[in-house]
């Protein structure tokens, strides 16, 4: 089981990167394998990885990208199902070797919060939805962080 720690200031100050480092630190017992960073403003994510898959060998956490970043501890199931589903421009073949957190992370760029429901396995997951998402914007088209929090299994 991989470590996950979050922090999300609803004060709007930064987030220590000690503070956060410190803390992803402390669950290194549950992740000996890679740790991992991630800090915007107000909001932090930390992650330590315990390697259980073949899959996992190329996982990098906190992942990022198009500007959303996320967390998860998981095991994906059907994942040939779930890559012809995807659609994401990318080869089959490479999105064959990628690491669950990645495919997690595109079904919620096709999806959004409903990418739980096409997702089948065990997993526990954080997203943090950052500038440059459609509906993270607000009235007068200001852009803001928004915490998206998904958990589920099937």
């Amino acid at each position: 089981m991989s470590g996950i720690v979050g922090i999300f200031r609803t004060d709007g100050a930064p987030v220590s990167a000690a503070l956060i480092r410190e803390l992803t630190e402390s669950l290194t017992f549950r992740g000996p394998d890679a740790t991992g960073v991630w800090n915007s403003g107000p909001v932090a994510l930390g992650h330590t990885l315990l390697r259980t898959t073949y899959e996992s060998e190329r996982e990098k956490q906190p992942f990022t990208r198009d500007a959303v970043c996320i967390v998860a501890d998981a095991r994906i199931d059907a994942r040939a199902e779930l890559i012809r589903t995807l659609d994401t421009g990318s080869s089959e073949s490479e999105l064959r070797r990628a690491p669950d957190v990645e495919l997690i992370l595109c079904a919620y760029l096709k999806w959004g919060e409903e990418c739980v429901s096409h997702l089948l396995g065990d997993f526990v997951l954080r997203l943090i939805a950052a500038a440059g998402i459609a509906d993270d914007r607000e009235p007068d088209g200001s852009t803001f962080q928004r915490k998206r929090e998904l958990a589920g299994s099937r």
